[in-house]
């Protein structure tokens, strides 16, 4: 899913949360040093790793949740899923991501990690989800900042 379609989705998503008055956890997953793994094995290779983190994504999250491609990296909506479970949901896809491999060939092996920022809505605070996106990116930044293959909260 992609921009607009996201836009969309996310604002019901936070809508029907906000009403209903439930958790709702949202992630920002960044693939770390993603522009090296292009760099020295082609673009080819970096849309089959994303294709394969794709994949790992979608088998660690319920129906229910909404994965997409944001910016240079993914977002993740937790519907029904306070911070507790947010994190839980971050560490395992972080150690999937770890643990995947992409073979070129018999002697060539592409090994990746995410960086994942992770949060609550605040619903008292932030009336849209542009304004928790912010905050997610933070949360992210410092996951980075801090040395990648990680989850950092904010």
């Amino acid at each position: 899913m992609h921009g607009r379609c996201f836009t969309e989705i996310s604002d019901d998503i936070f809508k029907i949360s906000k009403r209903n008055a439930t958790a709702l956890s949202i992630l920002m997953v960044d693939l770390d040093k993603f522009k090296a793994i292009n760099d020295t094995f082609g673009h080819k290779v970096g849309d089959d790793v994303l294709v394969q983190f794709a994949t790992i994504l979608e088998q660690a999250l319920r129906k229910s949740d909404v994965s997409c491609r944001f910016g240079g990296g993914f977002v993740v909506l937790l519907p029904d899923t306070n911070m507790e479970g947010g994190l839980k949901v971050s560490e395992n896809i972080r150690e999937k991501a770890e643990q995947a491999c992409m073979y070129l060939n018999s002697d060539l092996k592409v090994k990746y990690t995410v960086s994942i920022g992770v949060s609550q809505i605040d619903f008292t605070h932030e009336l849209n989800i542009d304004k928790a996106l912010q905050r997610i990116d933070e949360a992210l930044y410092i996951a980075k900042n801090n040395g990648r293959n990680q989850v950092a909260v904010k």
